[in-house]
């Protein structure tokens, strides 16, 4: 869809070049953060920090100074939303880290799709997931970066298609 020179549409605002690889690559860590959040129950900050590389490639390909503040606002934005989360113990603090950088990534209008449709696939397994065991094996928390990384899929894709 885009390459060096050519431009695209990103979140609702106009990325040049590199928004596509960006998108790629938040995919690949995504997948990594799924991976290590269900083995550890962790997202390593090596994963958060390589999503930012992207982030960064892609706001210095762009060019606009007012692209990149809108969306170093939206992962302000997001970080003190979710961090309000965190402390009431809804969220981890990985989970925090890498919904910040999404934001980055996608912006706000496309980061709320994605984590609309995460929360609803985590309230349906955790719904299963209650019916399936009996009181005493249920867990308390749930592994939120697997659901995460389904929903970015599932919304890049329809962006994709369309």
């Amino acid at each position: 869809m885009t390459g060096a020179g050519k431009v695209c549409y990103i979140g609702g605002t106009l990325l040049k070049g590199g928004a596509d690889m960006a998108e790629v690559a938040m995919g690949g860590i995504l997948l990594a953060a799924s991976y290590t959040d269900w083995k550890k129950e962790k997202i390593p900050n090596r994963l958060i920090l390589m999503g930012m590389v992207p982030l960064l490639a892609a706001f210095m390909q762009s060019g606009s100074l007012r692209v990149a503040g809108y969306r170093v606002l939206a992962m302000a934005f997001v970080l003190f939303f979710c961090w309000q989360i965190y402390l009431l113990g809804g969220l981890g603090a990985g989970d925090v880290k890498l919904l910040m950088v999404l934001a980055g990534v996608c912006g706000l209008d496309r980061l709320l799709y994605i984590a609309l449709i995460a929360f609803l696939l985590a309230a349906m397994h955790i719904f299963l997931r209650n019916l399936a065991l009996p009181e005493g094996k249920r867990r308390r928390t749930v592994i939120l970066a697997p659901f995460v990384f389904v929903a970015y899929a599932l919304v890049m894709a329809g962006r994709w298609v369309s």
